[in-house]
């Protein structure tokens, strides 16, 4: 059970997840790392850091993500805490938009402390499904380009306390009945967007594409992938969903170690400016290749189909957490998005043909090749 509501660019919901034991609350700002100026590349992941510098006097355990168009700042507490926590989090957002340079100075000094630890201890190397940096490379264009570094050159303290000004904004609660869940309005009134904080959202830095081949840079991975940007649509996300489950209930062919469709999001495709971004990516054994979209990802799809069903099935009954159901619901109140809850209805009215147009979409749209060659320039 879900009820939302809005005011101005700021969207508030709450969604009961009746047996979770921990309550979750995400703040999601409709600004992401393909909304960096060009000449101020990394300031969305800035943020991030910057938000969780400004210290939170509630009981919670915190992270956040960059995304191509958001920033989504996840809070975890119990039940009983969640009037704190909105409160606290609610003060911490005024002081992200009205700290003093004096004040502001030492907490962004401690974000780009922390952003330099993340990329010298490898947390942000390529893991399992490698290619999401090289793919935000391929949005923006620029082989050079890196979403978790910053450019500090030319950056102002009002580049963070304006960072959120014309931007949509969302907060969204998810936990069970028991714990004194506030209404979308309660947040609302907490979350309220100052007068002289609003106003129109800058132009976008970009408009994303894929296509091409990039030959990408790793320690030791040899790899492919193909990513593509298709329509935004509730059926399109579907298929993407079921998709990924296919994939993994098939055994690759030979010349692949492993395939993943969860490149870029756990449900197949993450809605971004200009369409839905979907992409499969595969470790490559030794000996020829076969080529992952059109020997094995198509054939896939227009095939015999046997396992649809099952995987229909599991993929309705998935379970999601409230962590990530906080998060999904602020990212559909901030667009562009089609909704979850829609999408999981299309998965249950999916059919074998809906796969089959699914291979016919994929083989007609552009998309963007990745090879990943290991000790190839980073």
């Amino acid at each position: 059970m879900i009820s939302s509501s809005r005011r101005g660019d700021v969207g508030a919901a709450v969604r009961v997840v009746p047996d979770s034991p921990y309550s979750a609350i995400c703040v999601v700002v409709a600004r992401g790392y393909l909304d960096d100026p060009v000449s101020g590349a990394g300031l969305a992941h800035l943020f991030e850091h910057v938000w969780f510098a400004h210290e939170l006097d509630a009981p919670t355990v915190e992270w956040g993500e960059t995304r191509e168009h958001a920033v989504v700042l996840h809070h975890v507490c119990p039940p009983e805490e969640v009037p704190a926590v909105v409160s606290a989090l609610a003060q911490r957002l005024w002081r992200c938009r009205a700290a003093l340079p004096d004040v502001m100075a030492p907490r962004v000094t401690a974000a780009l402390r922390l952003i330099a630890l993340e990329r010298r201890t490898g947390r942000e190397r390529r893991v399992f499904g490698f290619p999401r940096r090289d793919i935000a490379r391929a949005l923006r264009g620029d082989p050079d380009f890196d979403p978790v570094a910053v450019d500090t050159d030319g950056l102002r303290f009002d580049d963070i306390t304006s960072f959120l000004t014309g931007r949509r904004l969302a907060v969204c609660v998810a936990g069970p009945q028991t714990s004194p869940l506030p209404s979308p309005e309660d947040l609302l009134a907490a979350f309220a967007v100052p007068p002289d904080q609003d106003g129109p959202a800058p132009a976008p830095a970009l408009t994303p594409a894929l296509a091409g081949g990039w030959t990408v840079a790793t320690d030791d991975v040899e790899a492919s992938a193909a990513a593509w940007l298709l329509p935004l649509t509730v059926d399109v996300a579907a298929a993407a969903w079921l998709a990924i489950g296919l994939i993994e209930r098939c055994p690759p062919p030979a010349g692949l170690r492993w395939v993943s469709g969860r490149v870029v999001s756990p449900f197949g495709a993450a809605a971004v400016r200009g369409g839905h971004l979907f992409a499969v990516a595969a470790g490559l054994a030794d000996g020829p290749a076969p080529d992952l979209v059109h020997d094995h990802l198509l054939p896939l799809l227009r095939g015999d189909l046997a396992r649809f069903d099952a995987v229909r099935a599991t993929t309705d009954a998935t379970r999601i957490e409230a962590t990530d159901q906080a998060a999904i619901d602020a990212i559909d109140l901030i667009g562009p998005a089609t909704g979850h809850d829609a999408v999981r209805h299309a998965v249950r009215e999916a059919s074998t043909d809906t796969m089959r147009g699914f291979a016919e979409l994929l083989a007609e749209s552009p998309h963007a090749d990745f090879r990943a060659h290991a000790g190839s320039r980073r």
